[in-house]
């Protein structure tokens, strides 16, 4: 069980070594150090002090053993609720390349390997990813990692491990969690920082690593897994994917991709190091995932990776990743289907360990009438990513999702092809009704489609958005990209502005898809995702993929959803604004209900065309902690909800960050104004802290080194 830590306005907790104090020279906080024992004896002692509601029982526990406890504190400080200035990470060093018997160059890195161990509880992912970093050079090092996670995770945990020794890091406000990490690395302790640069994408730290020494970093995060047409689907990333930074990316929240060794020279203020094609560095992934369906399994497949699976019973089973195929270079993606009965509601929930109430998931289910509709004719504006980064595989994937889809079109509907890179082209000036000569023109305007220049996705955006749309006739944008680009709120927020009723479905294409980008945009405009990577050209997914979407945009959506509770006091419902109800598609929130509130009849409340319609369930909230890591998952949706706020509310920035910092602080999740820091204060290291070796990452599948590499 993991618990959180509340974190008061006078103090904050967290877990390392009893040890001397960190550079006094340059530290402007002061510390304390006392064991677990003491500090539980005494939350009064001098220069330290627990939050006003920790006990030990609410210390967070993770599953390997936390040896002892360091208290840090500090009052209150002037300017707390402000921003501050983030120094961002892109410091990095060349390193000499060997060649392997293969032939191929292979380097030592830092990063030894990834294990990946996840648990998946009927809807609840809970999942622990370690980190081996070992040192393989002279001198002491300090080893930078920039990697993927979720853009839903509720990071939770983390944790160093150094030998038989464990350090619990504590969640700060990040300015402070990095002064804490420069004092440390300066001082010759080892510490690790965990830094959120997108919803997507972390950096990791590690200084003061001794020549020779391992060390484990271990992040811990909880998230929903997503349900559709009777299949979970679990998707954890491996590699973050290149990004375009279009003109309006100031080079501080640019993210840039280069070759090893030339983060320096980058000028942004993330700098991703690829290695070419082909060649790879040590670290392997293994994934281990317990999954406990709670119904009867039918089908476990990985459509990316192969796997090895072992079979528990009916509803349980074990799937590990078979050891040659651990090359981190394209998303891991778990799918199984379920015997579970039909029901128009899933409610999964946990009182919180206050007794303050709790927090719940709600999944709605479509109703049968949907697909008992009569097919109605579609508008749809094809939307094609054709910029450098698509080159190959992936534009293929396009091509062929394309064609599947006008396969599928039937006479009364009307379409637009919507291509951009640097610039945006369409096949004609308005929605084309579809014919057989129309659809002759559109699959040679497809076929004729190459790869190249930029990723100005708004350019693509705003050609679509000049064309014209009848009222009574719902227009769906359907954007096919990888979604490599840094500015994915100017794009989202600018979806939120200029949408009106039209719709959003978002295609991911490729092996590492940008799935903040485009959920974002999905989210948006009341749509959905879908994924279409294949293993081979793109076509053999791309069909049902399409004929999928095209069944479920052809019946009408319930639309304009609203969920109510009679019975019980439920608020903070995110997102607020729930997505089309579609056929096959189902749609959660996330909420909060009342102490002594255990039964409730919900509500949902929508349109199908113009007739209301009504959903109704009687539901039962939990009475004691059985899922605490809904809490965590209700937060991190709580934050989702403002950081799309602020993607048009730019006069709110600086309101809704500080917000955002307050409930991450206070539920102990990671965010882009908080971090992670762990130190180990016991010991100071041998040699200097004289670089920082950033470590490279593999090209992700699919994806060509030349096209998306700046070698300047």
């Amino acid at each position: 069980m993991k618990m959180c830590v509340r974190a008061g306005a006078a103090a904050l907790a967290f877990v390392a070594t009893v040890v001397a104090a960190l550079a006094p020279t340059a530290c402007t906080t002061r510390y304390s150090y006392k064991s677990a024992s003491e500090a539980t004896r005494s939350q009064a002692g001098a220069g330290f002090a627990l939050a006003d509601d920790a006990s030990t029982s609410a210390l967070p526990s993770v599953r390997s053993p936390v040896t002892q406890t360091w208290i840090i504190a500090r009052a209150p400080q002037r300017g707390d609720a402000g921003l501050g200035g983030v120094d961002r990470p892109g410091t990095g060093s060349l390193v000499d390349a060997n060649v392997g018997s293969d032939g191929l160059p292979t380097r030592a890195f830092p990063l030894e390997a990834t294990d990946v161990d996840a648990t998946l509880t009927g809807a609840v992912a809970s999942v622990d990813v370690t980190q081996r970093f070992r040192n393989p050079y002279a001198d002491t090092i300090e080893a930078a990692y920039v990697f993927p996670l979720p853009h839903d995770a509720a990071v939770s945990d983390f944790v160093l491990s150094i030998g038989d020794r464990t350090i619990r890091g504590v969640i700060r406000d990040r300015a402070e969690a990095e002064k804490l990490y420069a004092e440390a690395r300066a001082a010759g302790h080892v510490a690790s920082l965990l830094t959120e640069e997108r919803p997507n994408i972390f950096m990791e730290k590690v200084a003061n690593i001794e020549p020779g020494a391992s060390i484990d970093v271990t992040v811990t995060y909880f998230s929903m897994i997503d349900y559709e047409d009777g299949w979970f689907e679990w998707r954890l990333p491996l590699v973050v994917g290149p990004r375009f930074n279009p003109p309006s990316v100031p080079p501080s929240k640019a993210i840039g991709a280069v070759g090893v060794g030339d983060s320096a020279r980058s000028g942004t203020g993330t700098s991703i190091e690829y290695l070419p094609n082909g060649s790879t560095t040590g670290n392997r992934v293994a994934i281990d995932v317990a999954i406990d369906a709670g119904v009867p399994i039918r089908e476990i497949v990985s459509p990316s990776h192969a796997v090895r699976t072992i079979r528990d019973g009916t509803s349980a089973a074990r799937v590990s990743l078979e050891p040659g195929d651990g090359v981190p270079n394209r998303d891991f993606v778990l799918r199984y289907s379920v015997a579970a009965e039909s029901t128009q509601f899933g409610l999964v929930s946990s009182r919180s360990a206050s007794g303050e109430g709790g927090h719940f998931a709600l999944t709605v289910y479509p109703p049968a009438t949907l697909k008992e509709r009569r097919r109605s004719p579609v508008d749809l504006v094809f939307v094609v990513d054709r910029s450098g980064s698509m080159s190959g595989k992936p534009l293929a994937q396009v091509k062929a999702a394309i064609h599947a889809a006008l396969d599928r079109m039937q006479p009364g509907d009307r379409f637009e092809i919507v291509d951009f890179g640097s610039k945006a082209n369409s096949l004609g000036r308005g929605l084309t009704p579809y014919t057989s000569e129309s659809v002759r023109a559109a699959r040679a305007y497809v076929d004729a489609l190459n790869a190249d220049g930029g990723t100005m996705v708004l350019e693509g955006l705003n050609r679509a958005l000049s064309f014209a749309t009848d009222e009574g006739r719902v227009c769906y944008l359907v954007f096919l990209t990888d979604g490599f680009v840094s500015n994915e709120k100017e794009i989202i927020g600018a979806l939120h502005k200029t949408l009106g009723p039209r719709r959003v479905f978002s295609f991911g294409i490729g092996s590492s898809a940008n799935w903040y980008l485009l959920e974002g945009m999905a989210n948006a405009g009341r749509g959905a995702v879908a994924d279409i990577s294949g293993t081979g050209d793109g076509a053999s997914d791309a069909a049902p993929t399409m004929a999928t979407f095209l069944e479920r945009v052809s019946h009408p959506a319930m639309q304009d959803l609203s969920v109510a509770f009679e019975g019980a006091t439920v608020d903070e419902v995110w997102p607020r604004r729930a997505g089309d109800l579609l056929v096959g598609r189902p749609v959660t929130v996330f909420g909060r209900y009342r102490e002594g509130d255990s039964s409730a009849r919900c509500v949902v409340r929508g349109w199908i065309g113009g007739e209301r319609v009504e959903l109704a369930e009687n539901v039962t909230f939990a009475r004691s902690a059985t899922t605490p890591a809904l809490e965590r998952i209700w937060a991190r949706a709580k934050i989702a909800q403002l950081a799309d706020d602020s993607t048009w509310q730019p006069n709110s920035a600086v309101a809704i960050a500080n917000e955002i910092r307050t409930i991450a602080l206070e539920h102990g999740i990671s965010s882009p104004f908080t971090a992670f820091v762990a130190v180990d204060g016991s010991r100071v290291t041998r040699g200097s802290d004289r670089r920082t070796i950033v470590q490279p990452v593999p090209m992700p599948e699919g994806v060509r080194y030349e096209t998306t590499v700046d070698e300047r």
